[in-house]
């Protein structure tokens, strides 16, 4: 009777054991999980954090492009009214000269 006695002890004792064993288990695993979920989250945030740094890049890129076109436009206007004003200035002497000469014939 006493080895039967201490047999039921020791597998009561060994079921807590395995019970106490399966909560660690399974509070380790939550935990896990837990830790899984915010490390998904964070190379989330990580990858959506690259990708609106990719579109501002490309958008600066393509602004950049925009500024260099207006420039060339800029340069190319103020050539053509550089050269616009030299023939006006052309023009207006020589008109002045002409003036000048009919008066000095006259």
């Amino acid at each position: 009777r006493d080895d039967l006695a201490a047999g039921k002890v020791e597998i009561s004792r060994l079921k807590l054991a395995l019970d106490a064993e399966k909560s660690s288990h399974a509070a380790a695993v939550s935990a896990a999980t837990a830790t899984a979920a915010v490390a998904a989250r964070t190379a989330s945030g990580f990858v959506a954090d690259a990708m609106k740094r990719e579109e501002l890049i490309a958008k600066y890129f393509a602004e950049m492009e925009t500024l260099r076109i207006w420039q060339g436009t800029a340069e190319s206007t103020m050539a053509t009214l550089t050269n616009d004003l030299k023939k006006h200035k052309v023009a207006a002497l020589l008109t002045k000269a002409v003036g000048e000469s009919k008066e000095g014939a006259g």
